[in-house]
């Protein structure tokens, strides 16, 4: 009898374990990703800053990996450069017809989205 209670803690201990393990390692693949996406994100409004133009995002954009959720990350910018766009972004498109690369207004709406994007990361969501 106490054989079997020893050998069902052990069982017990090893599946224990192999669950915590598993568990640590989609944490620490989900702070890298984290990680990984604040450092693009902080680049995209450094090269932003620099150079006054939302092409040279384009790059940054398609490597930006979408929300786990599939939730809608940068939106406007996706759509505008033709990066992976969705339908919410093509409605944010409305009224900016014409506009250039440069032009301020869509400079502080990417900036804003940017922001957005950090936010969200840092709030751990």
């Amino acid at each position: 009898m106490i054989e079997i209670i020893g050998t069902v803690a052990t069982v017990l201990a090893l599946v224990w374990a192999i669950v915590a393990t598993v568990q640590t390692r989609r944490d620490l693949l989900e702070e890298t990703r984290r990680q990984f996406d604040l450092g693009l994100l902080a680049e995209m409004w450094k090269v932003l800053g620099e150079t006054g133009n939302v092409s040279a995002l384009r790059g940054h954009v398609g490597a930006l990996i979408r929300d786990r959720n599939d939730a809608p990350d940068l939106p406007l910018l996706r759509a505008y450069l033709g990066v992976k766009p969705d339908s919410s972004g093509q409605s944010l498109l409305v009224g900016m017809d014409g506009l250039k690369a440069t032009d301020q207004r869509l400079i502080d709406a990417a900036q804003a989205e940017i922001d957005e994007a950090i936010n969200r990361r840092v709030a751990g969501s």
